[in-house]
């Protein structure tokens, strides 16, 4: 099913009306980038990246019901959410195999590898990815064109970025 979501061959609808669904699928996200970011990225201690996985999350359920809400569609925030929760974690893990091929990125950028620059470009498609993939879920929630889909996956992504640096900035990580 989650290949399918990724594929942009099913929608959210396909999923389940499941409150625990739902739940699970936030716990299973924030353990497995908590755990990612705790052990690939260094990001200080587990509890520490939890919290900001927490926070992350919350972002996502939020906005997502919030856009639902502003379309009179809250009735289809539970699976929603748990499609785009569930595409989070695959992402997750691409993200980090793709940076272990960056890792430890040097300050200097004449030192970059070309596997390196190589992370760089496949971080780009997975991102773009990504926003079609959040997008195509939210023209099937929304009954929208993709493309204002994409759109609202940009300002749901660029929430996110917000709060990460947000938190970045008050609670910056030391290795």
């Amino acid at each position: 099913m989650v290949r399918d979501l990724l594929l942009l061959r099913r929608g959210p609808q396909d999923l389940p009306h499941s409150e625990g669904l739902l739940a699970a699928l936030a716990v299973a996200a924030i353990l497995v980038e908590a755990l990612l970011g705790t052990r690939l990225l260094g990001a200080g201690e587990f509890s520490g990246a939890a919290l900001r996985v927490v926070a992350s999350v919350g972002v996502l359920l939020g906005v997502t019901y919030a856009i639902l809400r502003l379309h009179e569609r809250q009735a289809r925030f539970v699976q929603t959410g748990s499609a785009l929760i569930a595409v989070a974690i695959p992402f997750a893990v691409i993200t980090a195999l793709i940076l272990s091929m960056a890792l430890p990125i040097p300050k200097d950028r004449e030192a970059l590898t070309g596997a390196q620059m190589l992370a760089g470009v496949l971080s780009l498609a997975v991102v773009v990815w990504q926003l079609l993939v959040r997008g195509h879920i939210f023209r099937h929630a929304l009954d929208v064109p993709l493309a204002r889909g994409v759109t609202l996956a940009l300002s749901l992504t660029l929430a996110e970025l917000l709060l990460a640096i947000g938190i970045a900035q008050f609670f910056p990580t030391t290795p």
